[in-house]
């Protein structure tokens, strides 16, 4: 009996620690923004894409001009339209871990919002005399991809109570198929005439989230654990 209140007592502060606190599950929607922006980006490239072929002249003019004219187009240029992103995707996996590592979670999270923002503002700025500055916001939000997908992943992983760990990391999933789902229904909502619009919705989330990490965002106990 003696032994069984003393167990209950052990266990007591450790299951309190299971609890979902509002601080908790804030850092957690905070952290998962980064899955958000993931998953639009990977997907408003392609619900827009005939709006940009005709806007920066990408394969183009091509057959009657009509958007399956369009899409059955292929060269060089478009496909590093697409392609770009999985470039910059490779370099931000190779560093994001190692940035994460050495310099701290929430400053890798904020690296990736910083590369997220400048890549949405390059692609909606991109025009016929400056169709590079599209290829170059496609490799700056592919970098942010690997660098923060790796960040945010490690992050939720090791604030979670391990009760919550797995569901923090599904609830991270869902938000990336989120926002691919939210990346289509801006294109459609919003138009071809308005793609620059759609595109450039990724430097408005990033630079909220960038914001949420400077002012609520704690780092990672168990980076700063790990860092003495």
């Amino acid at each position: 009996m003696q032994a069984s209140d003393e167990a209950q007592a052990t266990d007591g502060p450790l299951l309190a620690t299971q609890r979902l606190t509002f601080t908790l599950a804030l850092h957690a929607v905070i952290a998962s923004l980064t899955g958000m922006l993931l998953g639009f980006d990977l997907c408003i490239a392609g619900a827009i894409l005939t709006p940009v072929q005709r806007s920066l002249e990408l394969c183009y003019p091509c057959g009657d001009g009509s958007d399956a004219a369009l899409a059955r187009c292929s060269c060089a240029e478009k496909q590093l339209a697409i392609s770009a992103v999985s470039i910059g995707a490779a370099f931000g996996a190779l560093v994001g871990g190692l940035v994460a590592d050495r310099l701290g979670r929430r400053p890798a999270l904020l690296a990736s919002d910083v590369l997220f923002a400048g890549g949405g503002a390059a692609m909606a700025l991109a025009t016929q005399a400056l169709p590079w500055l599209f290829f170059l916001g496609r490799a700056s939000v592919g970098l942010a991809l690997g660098l923060g997908g790796a960040a945010s992943s490690a992050y939720l992983a090791e604030i979670a109570p391990t009760a919550w760990r797995g569901r923090f990391l599904e609830f991270n999933e869902l938000c990336v198929c989120f926002g691919c789902l939210g990346a289509y229904g801006v294109a459609y909502g919003l138009g071809d005439a308005r793609w620059r619009v759609s595109i450039g919705l990724t430097t408005l989330v990033a630079a909220l989230q960038l914001l949420l990490i400077l002012v609520a965002l704690h780092e990672s106990p168990h980076w700063l654990a790990s860092r003495g």
